[in-house]
């Protein structure tokens, strides 16, 4: 079963809805076009220009949350992970965006999980976006695709790789190993010894008497 990856976006905004005909309404409408259009170099540069801008809060977030969206699409996952994040904390933002840019930033993370190929990197990230899914999932108890992510990441958590054997303890195990097989072979010799002993005593030659057994009950 593979993560969901799909990062949420907000159209305009989800919490309060600006004074339509207003500059930074203009502007995020465009960004957001150019993001749909899947020119996101140009969206970057649009939503990067309006925050500088100091626009209103609320356009701000949203500027910042879409400007994440699409840097993720762009594979730009560590700063869109970065981004989510701040939008998660901000306080003036509604649970419903909070909880988004908290889902988002949970994918940021996996995406760049499955991309790492350290063993105790790609533990670390997985566990970070466990955490943001699970933040998220506070804010909005019943979102699917946050519920289902939880449970996937927590299936493909495993324990960081043991730390590699020091010289010295490779030696010793190395030695124990070769005590262990001339252990070993030296059980086998003996045991072999014994069989041709007993096979010996047992033996019956032609035209000869028999010997008697070693033990009465064979």
């Amino acid at each position: 079963m593979r993560i969901i990856l799909t990062a949420l976006f907000i159209p305009v905004l989800l919490f309060s809805r600006p004074q339509r005909g207003s500059d930074a309404y203009d502007r995020i409408k465009n960004a957001n076009a150019l993001y749909r259009a899947g020119t996101y170099d140009q969206a970057i540069d649009a939503y990067e220009g309006l925050s500088a801008s100091s626009p209103p809060a609320d356009i701000a977030i949203a500027a910042r949350f879409n400007l994440a969206n699409t840097l993720y699409m762009t594979a730009s996952f560590r700063e869109a992970a970065s981004l989510f994040s701040r939008a998660a904390e901000e306080k003036s933002a509604d649970e419903e965006t909070r909880a988004a840019a908290f889902f988002n930033a949970g994918n940021a993370l996996a995406a760049m999980a499955g991309r790492s190929t350290d063993r105790k990197q790609t533990h670390t990230l997985l566990r970070s976006s466990l955490m943001q899914y699970r933040q998220s999932l506070l804010l909005n108890p019943n979102a699917l695709d946050a519920k289902i992510n939880t449970e996937i990441v927590l299936r493909r958590i495993q324990p960081p790789p043991p730390a590699s054997l020091s010289s010295t303890t490779k030696k010793n195990s190395d030695r124990q190993s070769k005590i262990s097989s001339a252990m070993k072979e030296r059980v086998l010799n003996s045991v072999h010894l014994e069989e041709k002993a007993l096979l010996k005593r047992s033996y019956h030659p032609p035209g000869g008497k028999a010997q008697k057994s070693l033990n009465k009950n064979w």
